[in-house]
């Protein structure tokens, strides 16, 4: 049976004929018509491209992957479907960055199959491709990445996603930090853990940003203020400002009466009523009322943080950076915004 021929007369077939057409097709192809299968993937009608799309699942070569890949991209939801499971079944290395762009198909199959295959493969470079499905505005789409990156088994495809963001804004690294630091599942936990020991001091301080608001990360974050590199160490100052944590304090008083002229760097969570008390042993610090606490570790500022500060009266008050003064009545120079 010639099957080139059969293959030619799909586009003149009836459709009963061609139903019966492909099923014969689909018995008799070989390796040997695969430019006519891929050639006839690419033919107006649907049910042909879904039908080819099976049949060239059969087959793991290049071709037939790279033809799968771009049928992702077809408009009707049953071709999407065939060459995303054809993908699945090949047995070589997929490209995976189509595949996660499967996450955000408009059909719920679709996306569930696309996470199973990412978590099926395990390729750290997926997580190259997950950060621009993490910016996405549905929390949908960032939680089946999320999913994905949960599923992993140590910190490579961490890293990967976080040297992919060296370069974005930092508006699109909060929302993939927060979209990691909310998923809290274990493995994802204590892969990022492992990243605080990173030869890399921008990984080490994403690392400590991913982990600012889980209070089991205490103990680690503790560790990480003898780090060598100082926007490490202010990062973590931040990060365990943020947990709101009482046991904190002696962290905090031990680095003042260390550093006298350092401070702590604080965010407006800290104006709360908890936030208050847990703030009130560090003002005895201050030897003199009209002494700010200067934040030389931080060496940051952000519009929505403030320094605490003590006013003459003896009360807790809050100031910008912008307007601290040294003992000396010289104006405090703004610092300079940490490198990400």
């Amino acid at each position: 049976m010639n099957v080139k021929s059969l293959i030619a007369l799909l586009g003149t077939a009836d459709r009963e004929s061609r139903a019966v057409l492909l099923r014969l097709i689909e018995r008799s192809a070989t390796e040997a018509v695969l430019p006519d299968l891929i050639r006839a993937a690419r033919n107006e009608d649907v049910t042909i491209r879904a039908n080819m799309a099976r049949i060239l699942a059969r087959f793991s070569t290049e071709a037939v992957r790279d033809t799968l890949s771009s049928l992702l991209n077809d408009p009707r939801k049953e071709v999407r479907q065939v060459a995303l499971e054809g993908l699945a079944s090949l047995k070589m290395s997929l490209e995976v960055g189509s595949i996660c762009q499967m996450l955000r198909d408009p059909d719920p199959a679709i996306q569930t199959k696309a996470k199973e295959i990412l978590i099926q493969v395990r390729d750290p470079q997926a997580a190259r491709y997950l950060v621009e499905i993490l910016q996405d505005e549905a929390e949908d789409v960032q939680q089946r990445a999320v999913e994905v990156l949960n599923t992993v088994q140590d910190s490579a495809p961490i890293r990967v996603l976080l040297e992919a963001l060296r370069s974005k804004e930092w508006w699109v690294k909060v929302r993939a930090f927060e979209a990691l630091r909310t998923s809290g599942k274990p493995k994802l936990f204590d892969a990022v853990l492992t990243l605080l020991q990173d030869a890399d001091e921008y990984i080490r301080s994403s690392a400590v940003e991913i982990l600012k608001k889980q209070q089991r990360a205490f103990n680690h974050l503790v560790k990480t203020l003898d780090d060598t590199d100082m926007g490490v160490r202010a990062r973590t100052v931040e990060a365990l400002v943020t947990l709101e944590d009482k046991r904190a304090v002696p962290v905090f008083l031990r680095l003042l009466r260390e550093m006298p002229t350092l401070g702590i760097s604080s965010s407006q969570r800290w104006r709360s009523s908890r936030g208050a008390r847990l703030f009130h042993p560090l003002s005895s610090v201050c030897k003199a009322p009209t002494r700010p606490c200067v934040s030389q570790l931080s060496g940051r500022s952000r519009p929505w943080q403030m320094r605490l500060t003590l006013n003459r009266s003896g009360r807790r008050s809050w100031q910008s950076a912008r307007q601290l003064t040294m003992p000396n009545s010289r104006r405090l120079p703004m610092p300079q915004r940490t490198r990400w």
